[in-house]
This record gives structure tokens, sequence and C-alpha cells, in this order.
């Protein structure tokens, strides 16, 4: 037992593992490995990139295909909308015109 007013002058034991020194690693040769490695992961990563080929359009394909070849081809309701129209603008017209409503008056 030691007295605390008088320090044991004794060493402790002390574990040689805390003062064993790393082995020594030559890091010039460890970079170099890194390196080498990094560039034969980005040179298979171009080779992989080749390999995909990306689809390539054929075709178009037609919108509906119920229009003419021509382009010529007139629906009844295109006719009636042109009608409607001519319509309105005759009545817009004989308004701008007369200056009172195509209806008649009230």
């Amino acid at each position: 037992m030691t007295n605390p007013m008088y320090p044991s002058l004794i060493p402790r034991y002390v574990d040689e593992s805390w003062f064993a020194s790393d082995q020594p690693v030559d890091e010039a040769a460890k970079l170099n490995e890194l390196e080498a490695n990094h560039e034969i992961w980005i040179r298979d990563a171009q080779y992989r990139s080749v390999d995909v080929h990306t689809p390539q359009i054929v075709g178009t394909v037609d919108d509906d295909g119920d229009d003419d070849e021509d382009g010529h081809e007139v629906d009844e309701d295109d006719e009636e909308e042109d009608d409607d129209m001519e319509d309105n603008e005759e009545i817009e017209e004989d308004f701008i015109t007369n200056g009172d409503s195509p209806s008649g008056p009230l």
C-alpha cells in the first residue's frame, strides 16, 4: 500500500504494445496502386458506356390517321364553323355601318 503523502518510486508495469511503432509503409507504392486502380475503373466505365446503344428513331407516327394525304379533307363540322364565322362577321359589319343592333329595336 502506498501512502498518498509519499509516492512510490518504483515504475509501474507498462504494456509494450502502447509503444510499438507502426510498421513501415511505402506510401508512394500505395499511392501508385490506388491511382492504377482508379485508372482501371475509369477505363472500364468508358468501355461500358460505349457498349450502351441508344435507341434511334426509325420513323414518325401519324397523329390520328384520319387526315387526307393531300391535307384537303374538310369535315362537315369545319364547314359549319366557317358559316358561323361568316355570319358573325356580317353581323359585326352591319352593326358598325348601321349603328344599330342586329336583332332590331327592343
